[in-house]
């Protein structure tokens, strides 16, 4: 009896690190696509850039400064570079 509880307690603790484990690598992912830009847009009244070279981050700051009185001040920039590539 005793040996059925012990396997039953190694199968239940396989079980819940196999889910942690699911669970944190599906996080994991999630915030790799977040990191490279993959992410859906849901904003309304956003400002769009397609293209990107240096002065990408002076651009940005330009706009922003800009629309600092607007309640909603949402920027997309669309590059075929990796976001931490024009950092």
């Amino acid at each position: 009896m005793l040996a059925a509880l012990t396997v039953l307690a190694w199968c239940c603790e396989g079980l819940t690190l196999l889910l942690i484990g699911l669970i944190a690598n599906g996080v994991e992912e999630r915030v790799n696509a977040m990191r490279r830009g993959r992410s859906t847009v849901i904003e309304s009244g956003h400002v769009v850039i397609l293209g990107a070279s240096s002065r990408l981050p002076i651009v940005i700051e330009q706009l922003a400064l800009a629309n600092r009185t607007r309640r909603s001040n949402a920027i997309a920039a669309f590059s075929r570079h990796e976001p931490l590539q024009l950092q």
